[in-house]
């Protein structure tokens, strides 16, 4: 309320009545606005909370996720050490110290990484003493196979020669 308002309403009894009733929607008008800024304001507080549960309840979940993995990948680890040394080979790296349950996130991350490379360098080394073996395996079926068709056919000949002890004279 401002300038001819004011001093119109102001040179009379009913003037002033009427300049408070004004006032008074005024006040009024802007008590509704506070209300709405308010609740504006109160509604971005909550979906700024709610946003911030989602969050740490998505980083939760992925930790949790990662951790599983980890499991899994330790057990994965632990059986390709115990094929490597059933097989005899020398494994290219013990088993990994787990980090402590209560090691920050980065820390089990790193971990799965050096379980994931592990794995890798075990599986490698196994293939390549699969494929030695398979040689050897093969190698040995050959020599067998040769060795078979050899006397085979040496018992074949056999009969067929004249045996003196058995020859009527």
């Amino acid at each position: 309320m401002s300038g001819p308002t004011t001093v119109a309403f102001s040179f009379t009894p009913l003037g002033a009545v009427l300049l408070a009733a004004e006032a008074l929607r005024e006040a009024q008008a802007m008590n509704t606005e506070f209300d709405e800024a308010e609740g504006e304001a109160e509604s971005r507080k909550q979906g700024r909370i709610d946003r911030a549960n989602q969050d740490q309840l998505a980083r939760l979940q992925h930790q949790a996720s990662v951790r599983q993995d980890i499991h899994g990948l330790e057990q994965r680890a632990a059986r390709l050490r115990m094929l490597a040394d059933t097989l005899q080979l020398t494994p290219p790296d013990q088993a990994l110290p787990s980090p402590s349950p209560d090691a920050d996130f980065q820390t089990w991350l790193q971990y799965a990484e050096a379980l994931k490379q592990s794995i890798q360098h075990l599986e490698t080394a196994l293939a390549e003493a699969g494929k030695t073996l398979a040689e050897v395996q093969q190698k040995s079926l050959t020599l067998a196979l040769q060795a078979f068709a050899e006397s085979d056919a040496e018992s074949v000949r056999a009969p067929m020669q004249p045996n003196a002890a058995s020859s009527p004279a």
